[in-house]
């Protein structure tokens, strides 16, 4: 992986690294106040607050503080995500197929489009 931008701006730094590994870079709200990751693909990444947001008909809570392992086209042993389908359950793991994002919910896996997390 090249080096990303700097921490100087983490919501930049944040976008930069899902870009690079092949995830959109909408697949997390903005607002993002710290974004680490580690030589291995461990990544954390910081909110001020919860955030709710709805994609793809599923409404999605984040933070305040989201981890995982990224390798290219997936994110992995994801923390801090959950998707709400009838009850709160935990986003486990994300993965690309072809213009596809599958998630991995619960004991559910769900497909959503890649243009239901536009940046910008």
């Amino acid at each position: 992986m090249a080096a990303p931008p700097s921490p100087a701006d983490p919501d930049a730094r944040a976008r930069a690294i899902l870009h690079e590994v092949g995830l959109p870079e909408g697949l997390l709200p903005p607002g993002i106040t710290k974004a680490e990751l580690e030589a291995g693909g461990a990544f954390t990444v910081e909110l001020p607050q919860r955030v709710e947001r709805v994609h793809g008909g599923y409404t999605v809570r984040f933070g305040p503080r989201i981890s995982g392992q990224l390798s290219p086209g997936k994110v992995r042993g994801l923390r801090g995500v959950e998707a709400k389908q009838l009850i709160w359950l935990g986003v486990e793991a994300i993965a690309v197929e072809g213009e596809a994002l599958v998630f991995s919910v619960g004991p559910a896996r769900v497909r959503l489009p890649r243009a239901a997390f536009p940046w910008g």
